[in-house]
């Protein structure tokens, strides 16, 4: 194999590649260079098909921009679904406690329990309500920032309209 990825490489692994370049076989008589090749396709090749993100196979450099862009795609979407996840509540599972039988709370990305409903969770549940109850289901710190910023009379009709 050539060294077209020795740019990649540091000064110990540039080393160690130019001593098995030199060592041609090993003393059972294998090609090692052969050996190396064929485990390369294969991992190249799991690669490809998605069986490994990570792999530290030197690749050519146009086969290795091809992997590095797919690669990197893919852990784009798995940091916005993360970040999704956490901002909209979707990691949290409402679970019941095998022992006690209470129900608790379960974030699958972090693996964090917690007895008390998160925060995350309340807010989410606190602006549905809101958002079908109108003013009267606001919470009442929110509910006098948002009357704090309309007139006198609009806050009046918000007061009989929220009753």
């Amino acid at each position: 194999a050539g060294l077209g990825a020795a740019g990649l490489m540091t000064a110990s692994e540039r080393k160690l590649w130019e001593e098995m370049a030199k060592e041609k076989t090993n003393d059972a008589g294998f090609d090692v260079d052969a050996v190396e090749e064929e485990k390369m396709a294969e991992e190249r090749k799991a690669c490809v098909e998605g069986d490994i993100l990570v792999s530290d196979v030197y690749f050519d450099t146009a086969a290795a921009s091809t992997y590095e862009r797919a690669f990197k795609r893919r852990r784009r979407r798995m940091h916005s679904e993360a970040a999704r996840r956490r901002c909209t509540g979707a990691a949290w599972e409402r679970r019941q406690d095998a022992n006690t039988g209470e129900p608790f709370w379960y974030n699958v990305d972090t693996e964090e329990a917690t007895w008390h409903t998160p925060l995350v969770i309340a807010r989410r549940d606190a602006e549905i309500d809101a958002r079908l109850g109108g003013y009267g289901k606001l919470a009442p710190d929110v509910a006098v920032r948002v009357l704090a910023c309309v007139s006198h009379r609009d806050r009046a009709k918000a007061a009989v309209a929220s009753r």
